[in-house]
């Protein structure tokens, strides 16, 4: 199993135990930064390739951020990249780069 579909399966199988309600929060931000983060994968392969679309294994949690912010904030610029990330708040952007790191 890949090492994402074992940290959903974890988060699945966490919220839905009967944990006390302080750790449901952790299972819930974990519930979401995977499903955010999912759609990621339909473009970025875990491996290195020879397309215009990078793999994003190499980089750290900051790295990715940063770079998801900078299409955000580049207005006048319109590739998919732009437009997705222009749809995410900085909180999901850093729990995406978090999740995408800490799924290799």
């Amino acid at each position: 199993m890949s090492a994402r579909r074992l940290a959903l399966a974890a988060g699945l199988a966490l919220n839905l135990s009967a944990l006390p309600a302080f750790a449901e929060q952790p299972a819930k931000a974990l519930d979401e930064a995977a499903v955010l983060a999912s759609a990621c994968s339909g473009c970025h392969g875990s491996v290195a390739s020879a397309t215009a679309i990078p793999s994003l294994q190499a980089l750290t949690a900051d790295e990715l951020a940063a770079s998801f912010r900078r299409y955000k904030n580049e207005s006048e610029k319109s590739s998919a990249m732009h437009r997705l990330a222009r749809g995410y708040s900085d909180d999901q952007i850093d729990a995406i780069a978090n999740f995408l790191v800490e799924s290799e």
